[in-house]
């Protein structure tokens, strides 16, 4: 059965360009189960001649250049209200485990125990097109930009009317870092990030979705 998420778009950024073979597989694996609106793949070796992805040459980042060149530079080629955001080492485990609840919020991220407001991480996230429209408006910011959504301009956020999930919505959504007393399951996630989680994730994904390559 395939999961239809035709008001979302996948987005993948590689600054540097060395994980494009893991992202096709990645993103192959993805599509044979979940129907994205689209997907955009934004890297220094982007993805071509694959169906229904658009891949866009960037150059080579530095640190400071990713973090802002996610909260600035994506909006403009989204099309859809909401984007789910992944890495080679954050994605989708589970789309059983999808819920619309999630259409709710402007941003999800999978909970950090060290915020009292608990969302969260960036780097298998979801967003709308709201908030990055919000982003863009920024100063040129030396941060993670999880980080900056999440903590540093959390109040400006919410100013321009963003909603960040609830802990419980967190939870449902992924894991990063284990939460005292609560579920850390990745069985029970909808996704995951943490190349520390990477082993046990892919053993998931794999159950989960067709290899067609």
């Amino acid at each position: 059965m395939t999961l239809v998420l035709d008001k979302v778009t996948a987005v993948f950024i590689d600054g540097i360009g060395k994980d494009t073979a893991d992202i096709r597989y990645i993103i192959n694996n993805l599509t044979s189960k979940i129907s994205f609106k689209s997907v955009l793949h934004f890297s220094v070796d982007p993805i071509k001649n694959l169906k229904n992805v658009t891949g866009f040459q960037i150059n080579k980042m530095s640190y400071g250049e990713y973090n802002n060149f996610c909260l600035k530079n994506v909006y403009p080629f989204l099309q859809t209200e909401f984007s789910i955001w992944m890495q080679p080492d954050g994605f989708i485990l589970n789309p059983n485990l999808w819920t619309d609840e999630f259409y709710n919020y402007d941003y999800i991220g999978s909970p950090w125990p060290w915020f009292s407001y608990y969302i969260g991480n960036g780097g298998f996230s979801f967003r709308s097109k709201k908030l990055l429209a919000a982003a863009t408006k920024l100063p040129y910011i030396e941060r993670n930009e999880d980080a900056v959504i999440c903590d540093l301009e959390r109040k400006y956020f919410i100013s321009n009317g963003c909603k960040y999930a609830p802990l419980e919505i967190g939870l449902k959504w992924g894991v990063e870092v284990e939460m005292p007393e609560q579920d850390n399951n990745l069985n029970n996630k909808f996704g995951f990030h943490g190349i520390h989680l990477l082993d046990q994730a892919k053993d998931i994904f794999n159950k989960n979705f067709k290899e067609i390559l």
